[in-house]
């Protein structure tokens, strides 16, 4: 597998060739410890925070609604039964702690692995560099007609970029539902296996490799 890629410019045009770390990109996969991660990442959103109240913790229905006998209708000893309207609820959701964890060399793995299948099916675009001249989600637009990109994609700026820089990028893809951005210090293998193509600021591969 070539590590050698194109850098190209917000224009699209190639600027120049650069070869990628090959111990960022050029690993074998391990498609184990992504699966593990994505599983870990998307336990950790959730908030575990549902709950339906039981039958004991429903408000009312001490009292039995009518004698046991000689009424005609079927038995019931309280008004909150799961059967009744205004019951409780049977096998609800509790409140629970879910949490899943990796270790840093894990997480490590799962990101470099994650580049190098990105790598291996063509899914990576590397620019010189990512700025906006003006906070305007139509530049934004023509930015991703110059370098063909008509996919969902994930945009990796540097985490060194300028608050004010970075606040423009941000916002100017923010209206675009099939591109997402986010920093060096933010990518991960969820991230990257979540979208079709992956475009790198030059910079951020020096930041990769100290990540």
């Amino acid at each position: 597998m070539s590590l050698k890629v194109s850098v190209l410019n917000k224009e699209g045009q190639e600027v120049e060739k650069i070869t990628l770390p090959k111990e960022v990109f050029g690993v074998t996969p391990n498609l184990d410890l992504i699966a593990q991660y994505i599983r870990m990442y998307q336990a950790n959103q959730s908030q575990g925070t549902h709950k339906t109240k039981t039958r004991s913790q429903v408000s009312g229905g001490g009292k039995k609604p009518w004698n046991q006998k000689h009424t005609g209708r079927a038995r019931a000893g309280s008004s909150r039964s799961p059967v009744w309207v205004g019951g409780g609820i049977s096998h609800g959701p509790v409140p629970y702690t879910k949490r899943l964890s990796l270790n840093k060399a894990q997480k490590r793995g799962a990101l470099v692995s994650a580049l190098s299948c990105a790598l291996q099916t063509k899914s990576i675009l590397v620019l010189d560099r990512l700025d906006m001249d003006k906070l305007k989600t139509k530049d934004a637009i023509g930015i991703l007609n110059n370098l063909k990109i008509d996919k969902k994609a994930l945009l990796v700026i540097s985490a060194k970029k300028e608050v004010a820089e970075r606040f423009k990028v941000l916002r100017s893809f923010r209206n675009l539902s099939q591109v997402s951005v986010c920093d060096s210090r933010a990518i991960n293998a969820f991230e990257l296996s979540s979208v079709a193509l992956t475009v790198l600021e030059k910079e951020v591969i020096s930041e990769l490799c100290n990540k």
